[in-house]
Protein backbone atom coordinates (compact mmCIF):
# COMPACT_ATOMS: atom_id res chain seq x y z
CA UNK A 1 0.00 0.00 0.00
CA UNK A 2 1.49 3.71 -1.04
CA UNK A 3 0.24 6.26 1.28
CA UNK A 4 -0.23 10.20 -0.75
CA UNK A 5 -1.76 13.23 0.60
CA UNK A 6 -4.18 13.76 -1.53
CA UNK A 7 -6.17 12.43 -4.15
CA UNK A 8 -4.53 14.18 -7.21
CA UNK A 9 -1.11 13.01 -6.17
CA UNK A 10 -2.78 9.72 -5.41
CA UNK A 11 -3.73 9.11 -9.12
CA UNK A 12 -0.36 10.91 -10.25
CA UNK A 13 1.59 8.19 -8.67
CA UNK A 14 -0.64 5.71 -9.88
CA UNK A 15 -0.21 6.23 -13.29
CA UNK A 16 3.62 6.53 -12.94
CA UNK A 17 3.86 3.65 -10.92
CA UNK A 18 1.51 1.38 -13.46
CA UNK A 19 3.37 -0.35 -15.58
CA UNK A 20 0.37 -0.23 -18.41
CA UNK A 21 0.08 3.80 -17.15
CA UNK A 22 -3.83 3.12 -16.74
CA UNK A 23 -4.70 2.15 -13.66
CA UNK A 24 -7.55 0.93 -12.06
CA UNK A 25 -9.74 3.79 -10.10
CA UNK A 26 -11.72 1.93 -6.93
CA UNK A 27 -14.36 3.06 -5.41
CA UNK A 28 -16.13 2.38 -2.24
CA UNK A 29 -18.81 4.04 -0.25
CA UNK A 30 -17.83 7.93 -0.85
CA UNK A 31 -14.18 7.05 -1.08
CA UNK A 32 -11.78 4.91 -3.50
CA UNK A 33 -8.17 4.20 -4.17
CA UNK A 34 -6.15 2.67 -6.78
CA UNK A 35 -4.82 -0.34 -8.01
CA UNK A 36 -1.73 -0.93 -10.30
CA UNK A 37 0.40 -3.36 -11.56
CA UNK A 38 4.28 -3.39 -11.15
CA UNK A 39 5.90 -6.41 -12.05
CA UNK A 40 4.88 -9.28 -9.60
CA UNK A 41 3.78 -7.06 -7.61
CA UNK A 42 -0.06 -5.18 -6.58
CA UNK A 43 0.35 -1.83 -5.51
CA UNK A 44 -3.08 -0.29 -4.00
CA UNK A 45 -2.70 3.21 -4.07
CA UNK A 46 -4.58 5.15 -1.36
CA UNK A 47 -5.02 9.32 -0.20
CA UNK A 48 -5.12 11.23 3.37
CA UNK A 49 -6.89 13.63 2.08
CA UNK A 50 -4.44 15.84 4.23
CA UNK A 51 -4.63 15.46 8.33
CA UNK A 52 -7.38 12.28 9.01
CA UNK A 53 -6.47 12.71 12.43
CA UNK A 54 -6.81 15.60 14.68
CA UNK A 55 -5.79 16.37 18.98
CA UNK A 56 -8.93 16.39 21.16
CA UNK A 57 -9.18 16.56 24.67
CA UNK A 58 -9.41 13.44 26.69
CA UNK A 59 -11.66 15.44 29.42
CA UNK A 60 -14.56 16.60 28.73
CA UNK A 61 -15.74 20.03 29.33
CA UNK A 62 -14.95 23.48 28.02
CA UNK A 63 -12.75 24.64 30.66
CA UNK A 64 -8.93 25.23 31.00
CA UNK A 65 -6.14 23.97 31.48
CA UNK A 66 -6.37 21.22 29.58
CA UNK A 67 -3.63 19.21 29.68
CA UNK A 68 -4.35 15.80 28.31
CA UNK A 69 -5.08 15.07 24.79
CA UNK A 70 -5.40 12.21 22.31
CA UNK A 71 -5.07 11.68 18.59
CA UNK A 72 -8.39 10.29 17.28
CA UNK A 73 -10.30 10.76 13.54
CA UNK A 74 -11.27 14.23 12.44
CA UNK A 75 -14.41 13.52 12.23
CA UNK A 76 -15.15 13.24 15.87
CA UNK A 77 -13.69 16.60 16.37
CA UNK A 78 -14.46 18.49 13.36
CA UNK A 79 -18.43 17.58 12.25
CA UNK A 80 -18.06 19.33 8.59
CA UNK A 81 -14.91 16.62 7.70
CA UNK A 82 -17.35 13.69 6.91
CA UNK A 83 -15.46 12.57 4.08
CA UNK A 84 -12.60 11.74 6.47
CA UNK A 85 -15.02 8.95 7.66
CA UNK A 86 -15.12 6.80 4.67
CA UNK A 87 -11.84 7.28 3.97
CA UNK A 88 -10.74 6.03 6.96
CA UNK A 89 -12.62 2.95 6.81
CA UNK A 90 -11.49 1.90 3.45
CA UNK A 91 -8.13 2.12 4.08
CA UNK A 92 -8.17 0.33 7.35
CA UNK A 93 -10.13 -2.68 5.37
CA UNK A 94 -8.08 -2.93 2.49
CA UNK A 95 -4.72 -2.44 5.29
CA UNK A 96 -5.61 -6.30 6.08
CA UNK A 97 -4.40 -7.71 3.65
CA UNK A 98 -0.86 -5.59 2.81
CA UNK A 99 2.07 -7.31 3.04
CA UNK A 100 4.50 -3.73 2.96
CA UNK A 101 3.38 0.19 3.06
CA UNK A 102 5.01 2.85 1.25
CA UNK A 103 4.51 6.53 2.30
CA UNK A 104 4.68 8.74 -0.10
CA UNK A 105 3.22 12.02 1.31
CA UNK A 106 4.89 15.49 0.92
CA UNK A 107 7.92 15.55 2.45
CA UNK A 108 7.53 18.13 5.04
CA UNK A 109 6.95 17.76 8.59
CA UNK A 110 3.31 17.75 8.33
CA UNK A 111 3.10 15.79 5.67
CA UNK A 112 5.55 12.98 7.26
CA UNK A 113 3.16 13.37 10.29
CA UNK A 114 0.11 13.01 7.77
CA UNK A 115 2.01 9.53 6.76
CA UNK A 116 2.65 8.47 10.31
CA UNK A 117 -0.48 8.83 11.76
CA UNK A 118 -2.61 7.12 8.69
CA UNK A 119 -0.21 4.06 9.29
CA UNK A 120 -0.55 3.76 12.89
CA UNK A 121 -4.52 4.80 13.62
CA UNK A 122 -5.96 4.02 10.09
CA UNK A 123 -3.85 1.00 8.84
CA UNK A 124 -2.79 -0.27 12.97
CA UNK A 125 0.48 -0.47 11.09
CA UNK A 126 4.19 -0.85 12.29
CA UNK A 127 5.38 2.46 11.32
CA UNK A 128 9.12 0.83 11.66
CA UNK A 129 8.85 -1.61 8.93
CA UNK A 130 7.38 1.30 6.51
CA UNK A 131 9.04 2.43 3.85
CA UNK A 132 9.40 5.83 2.20
CA UNK A 133 9.42 7.93 -0.92
CA UNK A 134 11.28 10.83 -1.60
CA UNK A 135 10.08 13.22 -4.51
CA UNK A 136 9.90 16.95 -5.26
CA UNK A 137 8.16 16.43 -8.29
CA UNK A 138 5.01 14.57 -9.09
CA UNK A 139 6.46 13.97 -12.92
CA UNK A 140 6.33 10.35 -14.08
CA UNK A 141 10.48 9.49 -14.35
CA UNK A 142 10.94 11.27 -10.84
CA UNK A 143 8.32 9.36 -9.10
CA UNK A 144 9.17 6.20 -10.76
CA UNK A 145 12.89 6.97 -9.43
CA UNK A 146 11.75 7.79 -6.19
CA UNK A 147 9.86 4.11 -5.84
CA UNK A 148 12.92 2.01 -7.41
CA UNK A 149 15.13 4.01 -4.47
CA UNK A 150 12.61 3.97 -1.67
CA UNK A 151 14.32 4.88 1.85
CA UNK A 152 14.50 2.21 4.09
CA UNK A 153 12.50 4.20 6.98
CA UNK A 154 10.34 6.95 7.95
CA UNK A 155 12.05 10.03 8.84
CA UNK A 156 11.19 9.77 12.56
CA UNK A 157 12.86 13.17 13.71
CA UNK A 158 10.32 15.15 11.51
CA UNK A 159 7.70 13.06 12.76
CA UNK A 160 8.22 13.94 16.32
CA UNK A 161 8.78 17.23 15.41
CA UNK A 162 5.33 17.20 13.80
CA UNK A 163 3.68 15.69 16.78
CA UNK A 164 5.42 18.49 19.07
CA UNK A 165 4.41 21.15 17.39
CA UNK A 166 0.64 19.95 17.00
CA UNK A 167 0.52 19.41 20.66
CA UNK A 168 1.99 22.85 21.57
CA UNK A 169 -0.44 24.77 19.21
CA UNK A 170 -3.10 22.36 21.04
CA UNK A 171 -1.98 23.14 24.21
CA UNK A 172 -1.44 27.37 23.31
CA UNK A 173 -5.12 27.38 21.24
CA UNK A 174 -7.48 25.57 23.59
CA UNK A 175 -6.33 26.72 27.10
CA UNK A 176 -5.65 30.52 25.47
CA UNK A 177 -8.74 30.84 23.61
CA UNK A 178 -10.77 29.41 26.76
CA UNK A 179 -8.85 31.96 29.13
CA UNK A 180 -9.66 34.89 26.89
CA UNK A 181 -13.24 33.75 26.20
CA UNK A 182 -14.74 32.84 29.54
CA UNK A 183 -13.03 36.05 30.94
CA UNK A 184 -14.96 38.07 28.26
CA UNK A 185 -18.08 36.10 29.91
CA UNK A 186 -17.33 36.95 32.52
CA UNK A 187 -16.58 41.00 32.70
CA UNK A 188 -19.64 41.47 30.38
CA UNK A 189 -21.77 38.58 29.46
CA UNK A 190 -20.59 38.67 26.18
CA UNK A 191 -19.68 35.22 24.40
CA UNK A 192 -17.56 35.77 21.79
CA UNK A 193 -14.79 32.97 21.17
CA UNK A 194 -11.60 35.14 21.37
CA UNK A 195 -8.12 33.05 20.06
CA UNK A 196 -4.43 33.42 20.10
CA UNK A 197 -1.56 31.02 19.32
CA UNK A 198 2.29 30.59 19.52
CA UNK A 199 3.25 32.74 16.58
CA UNK A 200 -0.58 34.36 16.34
CA UNK A 201 0.48 36.54 19.41
CA UNK A 202 3.78 38.05 18.54
CA UNK A 203 2.15 38.37 15.37
CA UNK A 204 -0.22 40.60 16.98
CA UNK A 205 2.07 42.61 18.55
CA UNK A 206 4.04 43.56 16.15
CA UNK A 207 0.70 44.52 14.33
CA UNK A 208 -0.02 46.86 17.51
CA UNK A 209 3.79 47.94 17.71
CA UNK A 210 3.26 49.45 14.18
CA UNK A 211 -0.35 50.87 14.94
CA UNK A 212 0.72 52.33 17.87
CA UNK A 213 3.83 54.18 16.66
CA UNK A 214 1.61 55.54 13.56
CA UNK A 215 -0.74 57.30 16.36
CA UNK A 216 1.32 58.95 18.40
CA UNK A 217 3.63 59.91 14.92
CA UNK A 218 3.56 64.07 14.99
CA UNK A 219 4.25 65.06 11.44
CA UNK A 220 6.77 67.50 11.27
CA UNK A 221 6.84 70.18 8.96
CA UNK A 222 9.67 70.76 6.12
CA UNK A 223 10.44 72.47 2.40
CA UNK A 224 11.65 70.90 -0.35
CA UNK A 225 12.98 72.70 -3.25
CA UNK A 226 11.63 71.41 -6.95
CA UNK A 227 13.57 73.08 -10.07
CA UNK A 228 13.52 72.10 -13.57
CA UNK A 229 15.85 73.57 -16.23
CA UNK A 230 16.48 73.14 -20.06
CA UNK A 231 19.31 73.03 -21.96
CA UNK A 232 19.94 72.93 -25.67
CA UNK A 233 15.47 72.21 -25.80
CA UNK A 234 15.76 69.53 -22.89
CA UNK A 235 13.89 69.97 -20.11
CA UNK A 236 15.82 68.85 -17.04
CA UNK A 237 14.64 67.51 -13.66
CA UNK A 238 17.20 69.08 -10.95
CA UNK A 239 17.26 67.87 -7.63
CA UNK A 240 18.48 69.91 -4.84
CA UNK A 241 21.50 68.81 -2.75
CA UNK A 242 19.54 69.17 0.85
CA UNK A 243 16.82 67.26 0.56
CA UNK A 244 14.89 68.55 3.65
CA UNK A 245 15.04 72.42 4.82
CA UNK A 246 13.40 73.28 8.53
CA UNK A 247 12.96 77.00 7.98
CA UNK A 248 10.14 77.99 5.27
CA UNK A 249 11.50 81.69 5.32
CA UNK A 250 14.66 79.55 4.27
CA UNK A 251 13.16 78.24 1.87
CA UNK A 252 11.51 80.99 0.16
CA UNK A 253 14.70 83.16 0.06
CA UNK A 254 16.32 80.26 -1.67
CA UNK A 255 13.81 79.71 -4.85
CA UNK A 256 13.13 83.18 -5.25
CA UNK A 257 17.45 83.62 -5.65
CA UNK A 258 17.52 81.13 -7.71
CA UNK A 259 14.73 81.57 -10.52
CA UNK A 260 15.66 83.08 -14.00
CA UNK A 261 19.40 82.36 -13.29
CA UNK A 262 21.41 80.18 -15.33
CA UNK A 263 23.87 77.60 -13.82
CA UNK A 264 27.04 75.64 -14.79
CA UNK A 265 27.45 71.87 -15.27
CA UNK A 266 30.09 71.33 -12.41
CA UNK A 267 30.90 67.62 -13.00
CA UNK A 268 29.83 65.12 -14.50
CA UNK A 269 30.29 61.15 -13.11
CA UNK A 270 29.22 57.59 -14.60
CA UNK A 271 29.31 54.10 -12.92
CA UNK A 272 28.85 51.09 -14.69
CA UNK A 273 26.80 48.75 -12.26
CA UNK A 274 26.46 44.70 -13.16
CA UNK A 275 23.08 43.14 -11.73
CA UNK A 276 23.47 38.94 -11.60
CA UNK A 277 20.52 37.43 -11.98
CA UNK A 278 17.70 36.66 -9.40
CA UNK A 279 18.11 33.66 -7.02
CA UNK A 280 15.73 31.21 -7.59
CA UNK A 281 12.37 31.11 -5.75
CA UNK A 282 11.30 30.07 -2.89
CA UNK A 283 7.98 30.29 -1.05
CA UNK A 284 9.00 33.06 0.40
CA UNK A 285 10.25 35.13 -2.33
CA UNK A 286 7.95 33.85 -4.97
CA UNK A 287 4.75 35.19 -2.22
CA UNK A 288 6.72 38.72 -2.28
CA UNK A 289 7.08 38.75 -6.10
CA UNK A 290 3.47 37.71 -6.39
CA UNK A 291 2.32 40.30 -4.07
CA UNK A 292 4.18 42.63 -6.02
CA UNK A 293 3.57 41.96 -9.57
CA UNK A 294 0.15 40.36 -9.27
CA UNK A 295 -1.57 41.65 -5.95
CA UNK A 296 -2.24 38.40 -4.65
CA UNK A 297 -1.88 37.39 -1.19
CA UNK A 298 1.19 35.34 0.49
CA UNK A 299 -1.65 32.49 1.44
CA UNK A 300 -3.57 32.81 -2.16
CA UNK A 301 -0.15 31.98 -4.08
CA UNK A 302 0.49 29.53 -2.02
CA UNK A 303 -2.94 27.51 -2.70
CA UNK A 304 -2.53 27.85 -6.63
CA UNK A 305 1.41 26.96 -6.57
CA UNK A 306 -0.19 23.71 -4.41
CA UNK A 307 -2.26 23.00 -7.56
CA UNK A 308 0.51 23.71 -10.08
CA UNK A 309 2.60 21.21 -7.81
CA UNK A 310 -0.17 18.58 -8.07
CA UNK A 311 -0.62 19.20 -11.86
CA UNK A 312 3.06 18.10 -11.55
CA UNK A 313 3.99 21.56 -13.60
CA UNK A 314 5.88 22.78 -10.95
CA UNK A 315 8.18 21.39 -8.07
CA UNK A 316 7.33 20.89 -4.47
CA UNK A 317 6.35 25.13 -3.13
CA UNK A 318 7.04 24.68 0.31
CA UNK A 319 10.63 25.01 0.42
CA UNK A 320 13.09 27.64 1.86
CA UNK A 321 16.14 26.33 -0.57
CA UNK A 322 16.83 29.03 -3.42
CA UNK A 323 19.22 26.86 -5.31
CA UNK A 324 18.89 24.34 -8.18
CA UNK A 325 21.25 20.82 -7.25
CA UNK A 326 22.92 19.29 -10.16
CA UNK A 327 20.67 16.17 -9.83
CA UNK A 328 17.94 18.58 -11.34
CA UNK A 329 18.17 17.91 -15.08
CA UNK A 330 17.39 21.17 -16.58
CA UNK A 331 18.20 20.38 -19.98
CA UNK A 332 15.19 18.16 -19.92
CA UNK A 333 13.01 21.14 -18.59
CA UNK A 334 14.09 23.16 -21.06
CA UNK A 335 13.78 20.69 -23.49
CA UNK A 336 9.71 20.44 -21.88
CA UNK A 337 9.38 23.86 -22.44
CA UNK A 338 10.36 24.42 -25.97
CA UNK A 339 7.00 22.17 -26.71
CA UNK A 340 5.00 25.11 -24.92
CA UNK A 341 4.22 27.50 -27.44
CA UNK A 342 4.38 30.43 -25.01
CA UNK A 343 8.29 29.59 -23.73
CA UNK A 344 9.46 27.96 -27.08
CA UNK A 345 11.25 30.45 -27.86
CA UNK A 346 12.57 31.75 -24.74
CA UNK A 347 13.56 28.02 -23.38
CA UNK A 348 15.57 27.57 -27.19
CA UNK A 349 17.42 30.55 -26.38
CA UNK A 350 18.17 29.63 -23.05
CA UNK A 351 19.41 25.96 -24.43
CA UNK A 352 21.99 28.05 -26.65
CA UNK A 353 23.79 29.34 -23.75
CA UNK A 354 25.61 27.73 -20.46
CA UNK A 355 23.22 25.60 -18.25
CA UNK A 356 24.54 26.71 -15.28
CA UNK A 357 21.67 28.10 -12.99
CA UNK A 358 22.59 31.08 -10.97
CA UNK A 359 22.43 30.00 -7.39
CA UNK A 360 20.66 31.98 -4.08
CA UNK A 361 22.26 31.54 -0.92
CA UNK A 362 19.47 30.17 1.22
CA UNK A 363 19.11 25.87 1.20
CA UNK A 364 16.46 23.38 2.73
CA UNK A 365 17.33 19.60 2.81
CA UNK A 366 14.60 18.08 1.83
CA UNK A 367 12.94 20.23 -1.06
CA UNK A 368 15.57 22.38 -3.93
CA UNK A 369 14.04 25.69 -5.20
CA UNK A 370 10.50 26.20 -7.20
CA UNK A 371 10.82 25.65 -10.86
CA UNK A 372 8.70 24.63 -13.34
CA UNK A 373 8.88 20.51 -14.82
CA UNK A 374 9.03 21.04 -18.01
CA UNK A 375 5.79 19.06 -18.32
CA UNK A 376 3.12 20.43 -20.52
CA UNK A 377 -0.43 21.39 -18.68
CA UNK A 378 -2.91 18.82 -19.39
CA UNK A 379 -5.85 20.92 -18.91
CA UNK A 380 -6.43 24.70 -19.60
CA UNK A 381 -5.03 26.91 -16.93
CA UNK A 382 -7.15 29.53 -14.64
CA UNK A 383 -5.81 32.51 -15.24
CA UNK A 384 -4.47 33.28 -11.95
CA UNK A 385 -2.29 29.89 -12.23
CA UNK A 386 -1.39 30.88 -15.36
CA UNK A 387 0.24 33.92 -13.82
CA UNK A 388 1.66 32.06 -10.89
CA UNK A 389 2.40 29.66 -13.85
CA UNK A 390 4.57 32.28 -16.02
CA UNK A 391 6.38 33.91 -13.09
CA UNK A 392 7.83 30.75 -12.04
CA UNK A 393 8.69 29.85 -15.92
CA UNK A 394 10.44 32.91 -16.75
CA UNK A 395 12.29 33.02 -13.24
CA UNK A 396 13.83 29.89 -14.23
CA UNK A 397 14.90 31.31 -17.56
CA UNK A 398 16.76 34.04 -15.64
CA UNK A 399 18.70 32.27 -13.68
CA UNK A 400 20.81 31.05 -16.93
CA UNK A 401 21.26 34.65 -18.32
CA UNK A 402 23.71 37.04 -18.17
CA UNK A 403 24.70 39.72 -16.03
CA UNK A 404 22.69 43.25 -17.03
CA UNK A 405 24.56 46.17 -16.91
CA UNK A 406 23.68 49.58 -15.97
CA UNK A 407 24.95 52.64 -16.56
CA UNK A 408 23.97 55.50 -13.62
CA UNK A 409 25.13 59.06 -14.52
CA UNK A 410 25.05 62.27 -12.19
CA UNK A 411 25.75 65.56 -13.36
CA UNK A 412 26.14 68.25 -11.15
CA UNK A 413 24.32 71.83 -11.48
CA UNK A 414 26.29 74.68 -9.86
CA UNK A 415 24.95 77.91 -9.56
CA UNK A 416 27.40 79.89 -6.68
CA UNK A 417 26.40 78.04 -3.43
CA UNK A 418 23.80 75.93 -4.79
CA UNK A 419 24.32 72.38 -6.40
CA UNK A 420 21.69 70.79 -7.68
CA UNK A 421 22.09 66.83 -9.23
CA UNK A 422 20.76 65.43 -12.77
CA UNK A 423 20.46 61.70 -12.53
CA UNK A 424 20.18 59.43 -15.26
CA UNK A 425 20.23 55.48 -15.76
CA UNK A 426 20.90 53.67 -18.77
CA UNK A 427 20.45 49.86 -19.70
CA UNK A 428 23.63 48.57 -21.23
CA UNK A 429 22.62 45.06 -21.58
CA UNK A 430 19.43 43.50 -20.82
CA UNK A 431 21.10 39.64 -19.76
CA UNK A 432 18.69 37.69 -17.78
CA UNK A 433 15.82 40.91 -17.70
CA UNK A 434 15.14 39.45 -21.30
CA UNK A 435 13.77 36.55 -19.81
CA UNK A 436 12.31 37.80 -16.62
CA UNK A 437 10.40 40.10 -18.59
CA UNK A 438 7.42 41.46 -17.76
CA UNK A 439 8.36 41.66 -14.25
CA UNK A 440 11.85 43.68 -14.46
CA UNK A 441 11.34 47.40 -13.69
CA UNK A 442 14.49 49.47 -15.81
CA UNK A 443 13.62 52.45 -14.62
CA UNK A 444 15.62 53.86 -17.21
CA UNK A 445 15.72 57.96 -17.46
CA UNK A 446 17.83 59.20 -20.25
CA UNK A 447 19.70 62.13 -20.16
CA UNK A 448 20.80 64.81 -23.32
CA UNK A 449 24.16 64.51 -24.37
CA UNK A 450 25.81 66.96 -21.00
CA UNK A 451 29.62 68.45 -20.97
CA UNK A 452 31.53 70.20 -18.37
CA UNK A 453 30.73 73.63 -18.41
CA UNK A 454 27.81 73.55 -20.05
CA UNK A 455 25.14 76.13 -19.49
CA UNK A 456 21.87 75.36 -17.64
CA UNK A 457 18.83 77.46 -17.44
CA UNK A 458 16.74 77.29 -14.15
CA UNK A 459 13.33 77.81 -15.46
CA UNK A 460 11.21 76.86 -12.50
CA UNK A 461 11.93 76.59 -9.10
CA UNK A 462 9.26 76.55 -6.27
CA UNK A 463 9.46 75.46 -2.66
CA UNK A 464 7.22 72.88 -1.80
CA UNK A 465 5.65 72.49 1.84
CA UNK A 466 5.60 68.72 2.98
CA UNK A 467 5.35 66.48 5.81
CA UNK A 468 7.40 63.33 7.70
CA UNK A 469 5.85 60.44 7.16
CA UNK A 470 4.81 58.04 10.02
CA UNK A 471 5.72 54.58 9.41
CA UNK A 472 3.70 52.63 7.05
CA UNK A 473 1.18 49.95 8.13
CA UNK A 474 1.87 46.56 7.11
CA UNK A 475 0.41 44.25 3.82
CA UNK A 476 0.39 40.70 3.48
CA UNK A 477 3.42 40.78 2.00
CA UNK A 478 5.34 43.12 4.32
CA UNK A 479 4.00 41.57 7.44
CA UNK A 480 4.88 37.79 5.73
CA UNK A 481 8.65 39.30 5.49
CA UNK A 482 9.18 40.73 8.95
CA UNK A 483 7.68 36.92 10.22
CA UNK A 484 10.30 35.59 9.30
CA UNK A 485 13.01 38.10 10.11
CA UNK A 486 12.03 37.52 13.26
CA UNK A 487 11.98 33.82 12.96
CA UNK A 488 8.36 33.66 13.54
CA UNK A 489 6.34 30.05 11.86
CA UNK A 490 7.69 28.56 9.35
CA UNK A 491 7.07 29.00 5.32
CA UNK A 492 4.60 26.54 4.92
CA UNK A 493 2.42 28.40 8.24
CA UNK A 494 3.58 32.28 8.08
CA UNK A 495 0.88 32.83 5.06
CA UNK A 496 -2.25 31.67 7.34
CA UNK A 497 -0.98 33.55 10.60
CA UNK A 498 -1.32 36.79 8.25
CA UNK A 499 -4.89 35.65 6.99
CA UNK A 500 -5.87 35.00 10.73
CA UNK A 501 -4.69 37.88 12.19
CA UNK A 502 -7.55 39.46 9.60
CA UNK A 503 -9.78 36.82 9.96
CA UNK A 504 -10.58 36.95 13.10
CA UNK A 505 -11.26 40.81 13.69
CA UNK A 506 -7.81 41.84 15.04
CA UNK A 507 -7.17 44.44 12.20
CA UNK A 508 -9.30 46.19 9.79
CA UNK A 509 -8.71 46.04 6.09
CA UNK A 510 -6.03 45.25 3.80
CA UNK A 511 -3.69 47.63 5.56
CA UNK A 512 -3.78 46.08 9.43
CA UNK A 513 -4.90 48.67 11.37
CA UNK A 514 -5.94 47.11 14.60
CA UNK A 515 -9.63 47.44 15.10
CA UNK A 516 -11.19 47.80 18.80
CA UNK A 517 -11.23 44.11 19.45
CA UNK A 518 -7.79 44.03 18.47
CA UNK A 519 -6.18 46.80 20.94
CA UNK A 520 -8.55 45.08 23.54
CA UNK A 521 -6.72 41.57 23.06
CA UNK A 522 -3.11 43.27 22.99
CA UNK A 523 -3.55 45.14 26.17
CA UNK A 524 -4.92 41.92 28.07
CA UNK A 525 -2.32 40.15 26.98
CA UNK A 526 0.20 42.40 27.61
CA UNK A 527 -1.02 43.31 31.32
CA UNK A 528 -1.21 39.04 32.24
CA UNK A 529 0.61 37.80 30.05
CA UNK A 530 3.25 39.23 28.53
CA UNK A 531 5.19 36.27 27.22
CA UNK A 532 2.36 35.13 24.81
CA UNK A 533 3.30 38.29 22.83
CA UNK A 534 7.11 37.73 22.91
CA UNK A 535 8.63 37.24 19.61
CA UNK A 536 11.72 35.87 21.89
CA UNK A 537 9.96 33.78 23.98
CA UNK A 538 8.22 32.06 20.82
CA UNK A 539 11.77 32.17 18.80
CA UNK A 540 12.76 29.97 21.77
CA UNK A 541 9.94 27.78 21.31
CA UNK A 542 10.74 27.23 17.61
CA UNK A 543 14.48 26.40 18.00
CA UNK A 544 13.81 23.84 20.55
CA UNK A 545 11.23 22.51 18.63
CA UNK A 546 13.68 22.69 15.55
CA UNK A 547 15.91 20.91 17.70
CA UNK A 548 14.61 17.22 17.33
CA UNK A 549 15.68 17.66 13.77
CA UNK A 550 19.09 18.21 14.71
Amino acid sequence: MIISEKPTAAKRIAQALDETGSPSEVKKRGASYYECKRGDDTLLVVYALGHLFELRQTEKGWKYPRLEMEWVPKYEVDKKATATKSIIRLIGSLSRDIDEFVVATDLDIEGSLIGYLTLMHACGADAKKAKRMIFSTLTKNELNAAYETLASSLDFPMIEAGQTRHEVDWLYGINLTRALTLAIKTASGWFKIVSTGRVQGPTLALVAERDQAINVFVPIPYWAILATGSHNGHELELEYFKKRIAVKAQALAIAQNLRGKTAIVDDIRSKENIQTPPAPFNLSTLQSESYRHLGFTPSRTLAIAQKLYLEALISYPRTASQKIPPSINVRAILEGLTTNRTYSGLAKQVLAGSLTPFQGKKDDPAHPAIHPTGTRPSKRLTPSEAKIYDLIVRRFFALFGENSVKESIRADVRYKEHLFYVRGLKVLKRGWMDYYDPYVALNEKLLPSLNKGDVIELDLVNEDGKFTSPPPRFNPSSLLKILEKEGLGTKATRASIVDSVKSRGYTLGDRFELSTLGYALHETLHEYVPRILSADFARRLEKEMQGILD
